[in-house]
């Protein structure tokens, strides 16, 4: 039973008393409350605790004015019924908890939060939590035995539990120059794994203010002193909700321990830092106005003037050419307006009426050509080293390389600028008949046994999901004696974190 609104509760001087030595005195207890602001944390409760409403957690975020902003969309990714452990980062102490408090028992009232044993001295609180000490004393082990013994009965029992697995709050990591988790506790993954869980993966915008990184410079215990202070300051802030698609039980049995299931997770959660906001449309170049189509008749005609040898191959409507810039003046105009509304519709393009450069007219092109339609659905660009020379390479504007680099690849073509237009993005079929056509070209002349190229990263891909493709394409197929040879001339720039 509460107490009378009149009567102060001092709920978080006493825990603080709790843990100072007996040899402290009074007065400098006193001290470390104003200092630590523990007599505004219980103020606040004592106006939180005295208000009707039914949930505390909803009423404490009210009082600190405190905004949470999840989609809808989100919401409906939590599962609302069975075993499921929701993992979040921790980037800023208690709030978090309080937060999913109020967000998922909203949705289910079956939802236990594993946290920090002081926040289970609140009483409103403490039917909600799982209470564990992160605090390394001589009672921790214990004390934290037991709350896994509780988790894993409340799972088993078909509950949702909401888990920090990272232990302390997100700060500043000197080596990596950047404020994120500690290593994640590989227990977390044991337990998902043990009860048959679904995990649901959980991402908090944000963070703590740079006094309370300072503070963890000099000591982590000053850190940790500063933590009320962090909860208090969040008054009158939006802090935004990320929820991920939920990870089944039998994707984590499918790793082979602990260790690899709890980086899966751990990614899966921070990897919705970047996530695209269902609020934001496809990203898309704008500039100048596009020029006008080319008169089919015009392309048919350059088409017909070809010598036979460069049509490539026949299949259905389509037709695979190959030609230089002079004997088609047209379909090359064609392929470069093509060009410009395509890589602008995936967040590229140049911003110009239409997409053609100097190497346009050195260059060969490959294209595709619909007789029935009497469109060009698709080209390449090819360049031969051996014809062009080292100056006449467009990857050269982008990677800085010398003779010694062509030399190790022998007679070569370079390939890029492709595309596919849009409307023929849904079959396979376009693409397979231009990389048919190119082989149909090498194995017209066999001088050429290596094909190289840029390959174009969109912006419509999230920074996180851009680095993962570098990363892996680094770790397992860079040719070593090759990448020494060449350098770009703006380097990919690796995320922090």
């Amino acid at each position: 039973m509460s107490r009378p609104i009149g009567e102060p509760s001092a709920i978080f001087s006493r825990t603080l008393q709790q843990m100072l030595p007996p040899s402290v005195p009074p007065p400098v207890g006193s001290a470390l409350e104003r200092m630590l602001v523990i007599d505004q944390l219980d103020r606040l409760y004592d106006r939180v605790r005295s208000e009707p409403r039914e949930s505390f957690c909803g009423n404490l975020l009210s009082a600190l004015n405190v905004r949470v902003e999840i989609t809808d969309a989100d919401r409906r990714r939590v599962p609302l019924r069975g075993p499921v452990v929701a993992v979040a980062n921790h980037p800023f102490g208690f709030i978090e908890g309080v937060i999913l408090g109020a967000v998922l028992r909203a949705l289910r009232p079956d939802v236990k939060i594993m946290a920090n044993y002081l926040l289970a001295s609140v009483p409103e609180l403490r039917e909600i939590t799982i209470p564990v000490d992160p605090f390394g004393r001589d009672t921790s082990v214990r004390a934290n035995l037991r709350g896994m013994k509780e988790s894993i009965e409340w799972l088993e029992r078909g509950g949702m539990l909401v888990v920090f697995p990272a232990g302390e709050v997100a700060h500043l990591d000197v080596i990596r120059r950047a404020v994120t988790d500690p290593e994640w506790s590989r227990s977390i993954a044991r337990l998902v794994r043990k009860t048959k869980s679904t995990a649901l993966p959980v991402y908090f915008s944000g963070g703590n203010g740079p006094l309370f990184h300072l503070a963890g410079l000099i000591h982590p215990r000053l850190r940790t002193a500063l933590l009320p202070h962090e909860f208090l300051n969040k008054h009158g802030r939006t802090v935004e909700l990320r929820v991920g698609t939920p990870v089944p039980c039998k994707r984590l049995e499918e790793m082979p321990g602990d260790a690899e299931a709890t980086d899966y997770l751990r990614s899966r959660t921070f990897l919705l830092e970047n996530r695209q906001s269902e609020k934001q449309e496809r990203s898309q170049t704008t500039g100048r106005a596009i020029v006008s189509a080319t008169p089919p008749n015009l392309i048919e005609r350059e088409l017909a003037a070809l010598p036979a040898s460069a049509i490539l191959l026949e299949s259905g409507p389509y037709q695979v050419a190959l030609a230089t810039a002079p004997q088609i003046p047209h379909a090359l105009r064609e392929i470069g307006r093509l060009r410009e509304i395509t890589f602008r519709s995936a967040g590229e393009g140049t911003g110009q009426p239409l997409d053609l450069d100097r190497f346009d007219e050195t260059y060969w092109h490959l294209f595709l050509w619909n007789r029935e339609a009497r469109e060009i659905a698709g080209a390449y660009r090819l360049g031969a080293t051996d014809r062009l020379g080292l100056d006449g390479l467009y990857t050269r504007t982008l990677f800085s390389y010398g003779q010694p680099f062509l030399d190790r690849l022998g007679p070569a073509l370079e390939l890029g600028r492709s595309f596919v237009r849009s409307e023929y993005q849904k079959s396979f079929q376009p693409l397979l008949l231009l990389w048919k056509g190119i082989g149909q070209f090498v194995a017209g002349d066999l001088r050429y046994t290596t094909l190289f190229g840029p390959v174009s990263i969109s912006n419509d891909y999230q920074p996180a999901s851009r680095q993962i493709m570098v990363d892996f394409l680094r770790r397992h197929e860079q040719e070593p004696d090759l990448a020494k040879l060449v350098r770009p001339r703006r380097p990919f720039k690796k995320r922090a974190g």
